[in-house]
């Protein structure tokens, strides 16, 4: 993620969307923007990805159960969603009722677990996407409830995703998931903090990887 994509009341913006096809199966993706009325070629860049084809990872299909908390984890604390919500609000981050997805949340120092599912306002999109956005952002609020630090002390800081090293997507998921956010030990700079998330079904099976 290179810049913000801000839209103010009254304001709009043209997107433009680049896929272009590579070497070996690799599509290179790029996000544009452009202030309505503008003209000529000044486009703002606000992200970009390159798509992989993934070998296929048996391994990653088979089912752990440890990723899927039937009672509270042990050494976990369970935190209220609205709970969670209310903190994320204060800091400016408001989340209305089409993208408040996380169910149940527990965590402890640098990890999280959370039952995440898509609203029932967005659940007629589902099939239109491999995995719905809103659900997706739903299983990334998960690190909201994992404190910014080793110590387990929140610092007061605002933490909003900037970018990520892979997302490996092993097959179409359902519309409720089991969210794993752990923050990469070490990882942390003065104002980035990396993570890895692993999107389960209830089987326990992974569904999706979003490393870094």
């Amino acid at each position: 993620l290179r810049t913000s994509l801000v839209l103010t009341d009254g304001t709009s913006r043209v997107v433009q969307v680049a896929l272009v096809p590579e070497q070996d199966g690799v599509h290179s993706f790029r996000v544009f923007s452009q202030a309505q009325g503008v003209s000529g070629e000044v486009w703002t860049l606000h992200a970009a990805a390159s798509f992989v084809p993934a070998p296929p990872d048996a391994a990653a299909r088979q089912p752990d159960r440890s990723t899927i908390p039937a009672v509270a984890p042990e050494g976990f604390e369970e935190v209220p969603p609205e709970d969670l919500y209310r903190a994320l609000s204060a800091r400016g981050l408001e989340y209305g009722p089409a993208m408040r997805g996380i169910d149940r949340v527990w965590r402890r120092n640098g990890e999280a677990f959370a039952h995440v599912s898509l609203p029932d306002l967005l659940r007629h999109e589902a099939d239109s996407y491999l995995i719905h956005p809103a659900l997706l952002d739903a299983a990334l609020q998960a690190l909201a409830a994992t404190p910014a630090d080793s110590e387990g002390s929140a610092d007061g800081r605002t933490w909003v995703p900037v970018g990520c090293r892979s997302v490996l997507l092993h097959g179409r998921p359902a519309s409720a998931l089991w969210s794993h956010a752990v923050l990469r030990s070490g990882a942390r700079e003065a104002n980035v903090v990396e993570a890895d998330i692993r999107l389960c079904d209830d089987s326990g099976v992974a569904v999706a990887e979003v490393a870094g």
